[in-house]
């Protein structure tokens, strides 16, 4: 009798167990079949490029008086400020999520200052202004999805036109209305960083900070009719520019041809 009992019980939890793996095998077969996520294209830098910019530039300059007493006065500190515009373009290559690259860039400026000067002699008025600027430096970057994070460093050079001008008033030996004019191209050095995003195949945007540093040098300055003095001239610039870049399509080489020996 028991025994009787002891196999129903186990015909039951056996038909149980069927009944349960049938169930479990028909919801199983319409849940969706689990696909690997396709990966993350990994944008290719290595090529050419080339692109406009353009933004804003900071100067700080200091005239200093080398030429007669007191020396080492400052004579005037003009503070430029104004756009930038320009061109750029360089050859990126990609090492796995490593970029290197090498980049030239040129903008003109609209940087200009006007300040009073020669407190000794005033009122007098000077001015500076950077009329282009101009960059050959090497970058160092690290892809992070679309993006590119870069830092560079290099030489760069700036050409500057200065003026000085005494106004009514000014006492001896400056002349009212005597006009002194100097001009300069300078070299110096560029450290900066900067962004840029991929947002099509061939196109990238970016936004740049670069500090521009150039050596302490004297400068001329004359009227055009034999009157001359010279001026220590310490400088520096700052540029933030957005810019866009079109990347030249890499031409892949053909395989060489497959040489087969007759037998």
């Amino acid at each position: 009798m028991h025994d009787e009992k002891y196999r129903r019980c186990l015909i039951s939890v056996a038909s149980i167990f069927v009944q349960f793996a049938a169930i479990a095998g028909a919801a199983a077969a319409e849940l969706p079949i689990p696909t690997k996520a396709p990966p993350v294209a990994v944008p290719t830098w290595t090529g050419f490029y080339l692109g406009a910019d353009v933004g804003g530039g900071f100067s700080q300059k200091s005239f200093i008086n080398n030429f007669s007493a007191p020396l080492g006065a400052v004579d005037a500190s003009p503070r430029p400020s104004g756009w930038v515009g320009g061109f750029q373009g360089g050859y990126n290559y990609q090492i796995d999520r490593l970029v290197l690259g090498i980049e030239g860039d040129f903008d003109w400026s609209g940087a200009t200052s006007s300040v009073s000067c020669f407190p000794l002699l005033a009122p007098q008025t000077c001015t500076a202004d950077p009329r282009w600027l101009g960059i050959l430096a090497g970058r160092l970057g690290t892809v992070v999805g679309p993006a590119l994070l870069y830092a560079k460093g290099g030489a760069a050079w700036i050409h500057d036109s200065y003026s000085d001008i005494a106004l009514p008033g000014a006492p001896g030996p400056a002349i009212p209305g005597d006009l002194f004019v100097a001009h300069e191209t300078r070299a110096g050095w560029d450290l900066g960083a900067g962004i840029e995003y991929m947002f099509l195949p061939n196109w990238s945007a970016r936004l740049e900070y670069d500090y521009l540093g150039f050596p302490d040098r004297s400068v001329t300055f004359d009227d055009n009719m034999g009157n001359s003095f010279t001026e220590l001239i310490h400088q520096n610039m700052q540029l933030v520019t957005v810019g866009l870049n079109y990347h030249f399509p890499v031409v892949a080489a053909a395989p060489p041809p497959i040489v087969t020996k007759a037998h």
